[in-house]
């Protein structure tokens, strides 16, 4: 199944995306469906997956790790707004 640039424009148009080398996008999703074209041949649909089950008390408790990133341990001004160095 080759894709064409009507293709494109057709679902570029649907997603509201503005497209200028409708080319590049040709090879591209060309390239995915081929490889899910090989994904689908493999024929694994009856291939049995092994879950190797964990009862909960096995696991470690879930604890919270502060972050340097975590914005409440943000430094604040006097107004209680976030400081932030100056845009340009």
């Amino acid at each position: 199944m080759a894709v064409t640039e009507e293709e494109i424009n057709r679902m570029a148009a649907m997603m509201r995306l503005e497209i200028d080398d409708r080319s590049e996008y040709v090879e591209k999703v060309q390239k995915m469906l081929d490889y899910f074209e090989l994904l689908d041949s493999a024929g694994v649909d009856d291939e049995e997956i092994s879950v190797r089950e964990v009862s909960l008390d096995r696991l470690r408790p879930d604890e919270h790790v502060p972050s340097k990133h975590d914005l409440s341990y943000a430094a604040r001004n006097e107004r209680g707004h976030i400081k932030a160095p100056r845009l340009g």
